[in-house]
């Protein structure tokens, strides 16, 4: 008897629709097209090299005990080959065809209106889409499909997982993918077959660039970047504590050309803010953001000099990798994390050796409150570079690198002396 077993599919609701791809299963040279299609459908299974009847078995997964088995078919060959049609089930179901002793691999079938959960896709790249899901049955086939019935791409499980990559330029659409789960304890099915849905990014991620990202509140500031969909500029203020509404400085409709890029312009907050482009693309929206802050009425905090740069500790900080550092004037300043602390971070900046105040922006959490509306917040710290505290050390500084409000306000660092020998 021959068995014919079906994978399941994911959905794709906005590509070109080209004909369906039969499917092949080894060794009987059995095909199934469509593998996707609508419920009640008729799905055509042949193949070829059978000396004796073919016996077709299609078998959904239904959730009952044992499951349904929908199609049962016995079909005698004409010189090896052989044909039989089925109507596509309503929910995933898997078909293995027997002859001569031999059994075909399951393939999988799926209804394109599937209703039986979702998953995400793995990772994605500016060229591709990954989708990788486990555990499968070994040597079944993983493949994705639009509801068209079109598949995207197909890979066999090997143990137990399997990973399809896609072309980004795919999204933002629907797709289905389709597979074979290992046995499951207490099913009474020698596999289970399954369709999710996927919803697909869309082709390109949207971007934005604010210049300066620090300068005096009031100041003009332009922000542009990418959006190959509907963009919408927001520009929101910090909120300061656990029933605070953030403030919304800027909420703007972006007009974007045919390639996507946008432009607009607005003047600096008065608090330290996130910048966002909203893209949505169908049914997707995804968002790029940046911190930005003015360089006035910010909290102030001490640096220590350490010979090359300033140490500051920055209180209740989470989200390392945000934080951002730039001069009063909108120049990004070097800052690196020294270490993690239980209620903050230790940074260590490298501002140019002169006087200058150096903005950091980052996150702020705001602790634990069951009740909070917030849990963190936007916030800008400002350190002066250039003039040494009291009770600051500067014991690791060659005397010409000591630093002085005195420092002569050069455009870059002092050029040490050349000494020319007679």
């Amino acid at each position: 008897m021959l068995r014919l077993l079906m994978t399941p599919m994911l959905v794709l609701t906005s590509f070109t629709i080209i004909g369906a791809v039969p499917v092949v299963s080894e060794p009987l040279g059995m095909t199934i097209a469509p593998r996707v299609a609508a419920a009640f459908s008729t799905v055509t299974v042949s193949g070829a090299g059978c000396s004796s009847d073919v016996d077709v078995v299609e078998t959904p997964f239904l959730f009952g005990t044992p499951p349904e088995v929908v199609s049962t078919q016995t079909v005698t060959p004409s010189a090896g080959a052989w044909s039989s049609t089925f109507p596509m089930p309503r929910a995933p179901a898997f078909v293995i065809a027997t002859c001569d002793g031999v059994s075909s691999t399951p393939i999988v079938v799926a209804p394109n209106d599937v209703a039986t959960g979702s998953m995400s896709y793995a990772a994605v790249t500016p060229t591709d889409i990954q989708i990788t899901t486990s555990p499968l049955f070994d040597g079944s086939e993983f493949s994705i499909f639009d509801r068209s019935g079109n598949e995207l791409g197909h890979a066999l499980a090997r143990f137990g997982t399997a990973t399809v990559r896609i072309p980004r330029s795919a999204g933002p659409a629907q797709v289905i993918a389709v597979g074979l789960r290992q046995h499951d304890p207490g099913i009474d099915l020698p596999y289970v077959p399954f369709a999710l849905e996927i919803q697909l990014p869309p082709s390109s991620s949207p971007s934005i660039i604010v210049e300066p990202a620090v300068t005096t509140s009031g100041s003009p500031v332009s922000a542009s970047g990418r959006c190959s969909g509907s963009g919408r500029l927001l520009i929101t203020g910090g909120a300061t504590g656990w029933y605070d509404t953030p403030p919304v400085y800027v909420d703007e409709t972006l007009s974007a050309d045919a390639a996507g890029n946008w432009m607009s312009a607005f003047v600096m907050p008065p608090t330290a803010s996130t910048a966002s482009v909203l893209c949505t693309q169908g049914p997707v929206t995804e968002t790029a953001a940046v911190l930005i802050a003015p360089a006035d009425g910010l909290e102030a905090v001490t640096g220590q000099p350490d010979g090359t740069g300033l140490m500051v500790t920055l209180p209740n900080v989470i989200s390392p990798e945000r934080l951002v550092a730039f001069t009063a004037t909108g120049s990004p300043v070097p800052l690196s994390i020294e270490a993690l602390l239980t209620n903050g971070i230790e940074a260590r900046l490298e501002p140019p050796w002169i006087p200058v105040r150096v903005v950091i922006i980052g996150i702020r959490s705001f602790g634990e409150n069951a009740m909070a509306r917030q849990v963190s917040g936007v916030q800008g710290w400002s350190v002066d570079f250039g003039t040494i505290t009291e009770g600051a050390s500067t014991a690791g500084l060659a005397p010409a690198e000591r630093l002085s409000a005195s420092l002569p306000d050069v455009a870059c660092c002092p050029q040490p002396a050349v000494r020319i020998r007679p």
